[in-house]
């Protein structure tokens, strides 16, 4: 699936960070397909914690949304 994502919308007020699993069930995709989506601009890269990459919930849930629409507009 390939989605414009963009980083226009200003984020809720309370944003958190999600870590990969809840990032997973959130969209229905898996690990390669989340990173391979990130490589091409289609998702929201993750931000470094240290080690640990996690994702803007507001960021991921935009993304969720802009699916949507495309899949309501086509």
């Amino acid at each position: 699936m390939t989605v414009a994502y963009s980083t226009t919308n200003p984020p809720p007020s309370r944003d958190r960070f999600l870590r990969l699993p809840e990032v997973k069930h959130l969209t229905g995709l898996g690990r390669t397909s989340i990173y391979e989506a990130v490589r091409r601009r289609g998702f929201p890269p993750p931000v470094k914690l240290g080690r640990a990459s996690a994702w803007s919930q507001a960021e991921v849930l935009t993304w969720i949304e802009a699916a949507k629409a495309s899949r309501d507009a086509a």
